[in-house]
């Protein structure tokens, strides 16, 4: 079993999705409203959708989304708050969604969804299934951590308080592979203690623009927060914008 299918769990679901928000903020919609050019009635992917934190919003606009995640609970989740909106859920790997190609205007990656496959090759997949879904000129916005923002501020150690849990966590960063490997204790409000394992490949802006390139997809813009401000080393995270030829 890969780290990921024990890392996504029920905790998760409780600390993680729930203990930021059960919606995305309206700053970041906006965002993806403008860099998607989406409007009433556009059709949008969004893989590794989760409990439907950005997926359901979009709907809530008029666009027609079809999520997609691999663990069936946060879809279900999903699909009880959709409130009849025209939303579609799919439980599928991100790497063979089994949608149709071309059929969509946008794609969006969003919250670090990206690099979790230890495989090189597997994450370009991820990737490449992604352009397929675009029709051309389609858009895809992808949000994930920038490894240059990430070694200037790395932590060996944080804690973070989440609604009612606390999340201790432990990074290495293995230089040879681009990896963040972190060990993460999460405390609910009984005291319990969940332990948890990940290990993500950090990209660099020119590793995911050349990436971009070899499946048909032209970047557009880099920007370092939902302000639009550039991508500079000072950003932890990365929004990329790319329009499939």
């Amino acid at each position: 079993m890969e780290w990921w299918e024990e890392f996504f769990d029920e905790v998760w679901l409780a600390g993680g999705f729930l203990g930021i928000g059960e919606r995305s903020p309206a700053e970041k919609i906006d965002y993806l409203w403008r860099q998607l050019r989406l409007k009433p009635g556009s059709r949008l992917a969004d893989i590794c959708c989760g409990i439907g934190r950005d997926a359901l919003p979009l709907a809530e606009r008029g666009v027609e989304v079809t999520g997609v995640d691999f663990c069936q609970p946060y879809l279900d989740y999903a699909q009880k708050h959709s409130n009849n909106l025209p939303l579609r859920l799919v439980c599928a790997d991100m790497r063979r969604t089994g949608l149709l190609g071309s059929s969509f205007d946008a794609v969006t990656s969003l919250g670090t969804s990206f690099g979790y496959f230890e495989d090189e090759a597997e994450n370009e997949r991820a990737l490449a299934e992604m352009a397929r879904l675009l029709r051309p000129g389609g858009r895809l916005v992808m949000q994930l951590a920038s490894r240059d923002g990430v070694l200037r501020n790395f932590r060996q150690r944080s804690f973070d308080n989440r609604g009612d849990w606390l999340v201790l966590e432990e990074g290495e960063f293995d230089y040879h592979t681009s990896r963040n490997k972190g060990h993460w204790v999460w405390i609910d409000s009984t005291g319990k203690r969940y332990e948890r394992d990940l290990s993500l490949r950090m990209y660099c802006l020119h590793e995911l623009r050349a990436m971009g390139e070899r499946h048909g997809l032209s970047l557009l813009s880099a920007h370092g927060n939902l302000a639009g401000e550039e991508l500079t080393n000072s950003h932890t995270h990365m929004l990329l914008t790319f329009i499939k030829d």
